[in-house]
Formats: C-alpha cells, structure tokens, sequence
C-alpha cells in the first residue's frame, strides 16, 4: 500500500510481510497492524491530537481495503 490509498494517513504498515493464520475451514485470516491513536481519529471524527488534520472514517478506510484487497491478493 503507498499513500495514495490511505493506508499510511492511519499508521498500517507499509511492507508486505502481513502474519497470516491457516484456519480449519481452509481460509487465511491475515492481521494489520494499525496505529491505535490514529484509528480513534477516525472513529470519533476528532482530528489528530495536536493536529488539525482529519482522517478518513474507520468506515471508508476499511471499505477501502476491502476493496484494494481484490486487486492486491
């Protein structure tokens, strides 16, 4: 992910190295690591503290993802 999709406005790490889990159904769950002030930011709507900048909503971001993910895996 670089910044032109969002994903370093909230702290997810940018390399590609996701920790995945095999799961019993034959799925993978794969985590992100993402900065815990940043997230609040978003799913209050309040700026970044000691900022004036307002990140996306938790909503869009993951909808984002979700939709980058098609193209990416």
């Amino acid at each position: 992910m670089n910044d032109d999709d969002g994903a370093s406005e909230i702290g997810v790490r940018s390399d590609n190295a996701m920790p995945q889990t095999s799961l019993a159904d034959g799925q993978i769950e794969e985590r992100i690591q993402v900065d815990r002030k940043r997230l609040e930011a978003m799913i209050t709507g309040e700026p970044l503290y000691g900022s004036d900048k307002h990140l996306p909503s938790a909503e869009d971001f993951f909808l984002k993802v979700k939709f980058l993910r098609k193209f990416f895996f």
